[in-house]
């Protein structure tokens, strides 16, 4: 394995080891540089009924009367104004030692939709501009919070009024509002970024996966196969920038559709990915057949999930046991690799399975990051035993050339046309023992114990002999047919003695090469 090659191998080898170990130690350290803490809790209305009116009821854009007929009573968690437009009442009771702290207070709305809040009936402020129709709303931030001066609140119950609308939004999801709180003012991408950022140690590992791959593959010529670990490595990194994209940059509801989407999307080309590999390695083309017929599974057990974290986590779980079972069938077969494959497919499952609310948010990257080193490993051990089959072969191939050469020289000697001091002179190949270069001129000396000076280079020289001859030193080339033992000195170097008595020199640099080819 080249130098580079190793180091990168080593690279990934201490990011992957270091990232579950460090994370822990170095949190309390760097979650106060990524978000301030929240010095007390969020007092959420997830757990308080709430009323929702249809936006009809107060076209002038005050609140409505909540009594209405049209009015409902719901679960805070069933609020959703997806192509709509809503008025939604609830109630947060304030202990009164917040009301009087110091620190300011923010009203917390995470979720699709523009809205416009009232507290206590007053006028608050408004994330972005919910309308009537899609025309007159301006789409309002994922994530917002809006300051909540310590007059407006009184300890005890306070009112919370929400005017909201969501015309842009493309997904319907079972959970379009995440929070709807009063707390501790904060920036919400900075909390979401606290939350967010153990999840970007293992970036480094898979971009530096990728990159590694992506030279291996350019550099070694052959299957399109190679190219699947790269694109799992690319499609990872891409998807841990995609999901962490909420703590790294604000952006407008209907956004969130969009990254949900290329999440979705990023997971099932990682997941098929997988299972290609996997097929390719212990399938054959016999079971070229698993590819779409997985594809088409993971499909449909995608489209009946519900929420969009399950749809992904599924675009996973389903390649990802399909290829364990293809290795355990292979493993029954006792197939090489089978069994450390059918390992580290089924810790990879089990850890999708038994964790899928943490799995997207952190362990995933950890996991994947293990994933694709252990496949970069497999993959990296498999071009080794290639390399070696084919240098033998190689190896084969020229013992039988030169066998053939020798035979040809044998009953056919090859002819050289030696020029010297103008004069060309024709003799066979069988007559030359060694030559030995100097300069622009080459000594040839013949069995016999005779010289010729042939005007030309040592290179030239033997582009015309025939493959019998070998390179032994940078100034001397011999006719193996002659050679009748190999002698090795303590310095590295060695001899060839010929059958005819001469000796010729053998450099170190390519004594292993010259013994390889007489052996």
């Amino acid at each position: 394995m080249k130098p580079i090659i190793y180091r990168l191998l080593c690279s990934i080898v201490l990011i992957l080891a270091l990232s579950p170990a460090i994370a822990p130690a170095i949190a309390p350290a760097i979650a106060p540089a990524v978000a301030p803490a929240v010095a007390q809790p969020l007092l959420s209305i997830e757990q308080q009924p709430v009323t929702v009116c249809p936006g009809a009821l107060s076209p002038a854009g005050s609140p409505p009367s909540f009594d209405h007929p049209d009015c409902k009573s719901t679960r805070a968690a069933a609020i959703n104004p997806h192509r709509s437009h809503i008025w939604v009442r609830a109630y947060i009771d304030l202990p009164a030692t917040r009301v009087a702290q110091l620190q300011p207070l923010g009203v917390f709305i995470l979720g699709k939709a523009a809205s416009r809040v009232f507290i206590n009936g007053d006028y608050l402020g408004s994330n972005g501009t919910p309308a009537a129709t899609a025309a007159a709303e301006t789409p309002g931030l994922m994530d917002a919070a809006l300051p909540l001066p310590q007059r407006l609140v009184t300890p005890g119950r306070n009112e919370l009024v929400l005017e909201m609308s969501a015309h842009h939004s493309t997904l319907n999801l079972v959970n379009a509002m995440h929070l709807i709180a009063i707390g501790d003012y904060a920036n919400p991408t900075d909390e979401r970024l606290r939350h967010y950022w153990v999840a970007l140690l293992p970036f480094g590992a898979l971009a530096l996966a990728a990159l590694f791959l992506i030279t291996l593959a350019w550099s070694e010529q052959g299957s399109r196969q190679r190219l699947l670990l790269p694109l799992m490595a690319i499609v990872a990194a891409a998807q841990l920038l995609i999901e962490t994209s909420r703590g790294l940059l604000p952006y407008t509801y209907p956004l969130h559709d969009v990254r949900l989407l290329l999440i979705l999307l990023c997971a099932l080309v990682f997941g098929l990915s997988l299972l290609a590999h996997v097929v390719h390695i212990f399938g054959g083309r016999r079971s070229i057949w698993l590819l779409p017929a997985g594809a088409a599974l993971t499909l449909l057990f995608v489209q009946l999930e519900g929420g969009y974290d399950n749809k992904t986590t599924v675009a996973i779980l389903v390649p990802t046991v399909l290829a364990g079972l293809l290795s355990v069938y292979r493993m029954s077969q006792s197939q090489p690799q089978a069994a450390q494959f059918t390992l580290a497919l089924a810790l990879f499952a089990a850890v999708i399975y038994w964790a899928p609310g943490r799995f997207l948010d952190l362990f995933f990257y950890y996991v994947v990051a293990g994933i694709v080193f252990f496949l970069i490993v497999q993959q990296a051990l498999a071009l080794a035993g290639e390399r070696r089959l084919l240098a033998a072969e190689r190896a084969r191939a020229d013992r039988l050339q030169l066998a053939l050469d020798q035979k040809r020289a044998s009953t056919q000697p090859h002819r050289l046309a030696v020029t010297s001091a103008g004069k060309v002179e024709w003799v066979t190949s069988d007559r030359i023992a060694y030559c030995q270069g100097a300069g622009d001129y080459v000594d040839i000396v013949f069995t016999d114990g005779g010289h010729a000076l042939h005007s030309g280079s040592l290179g030239k020289l033997e582009q015309a002999l025939p493959a019998t001859f070998l390179r032994v030193h940078r100034s001397y080339l011999v006719n193996t047919t002659l050679i009748r033992s190999l002698q090795r000195e303590a310095s590295g170097v060695g001899q060839l003695v010929l059958s005819n008595g001469a000796k010729v020199p053998v450099s170190r640099r390519v004594m292993p090469a010259v013994r390889d080819a007489l052996e």
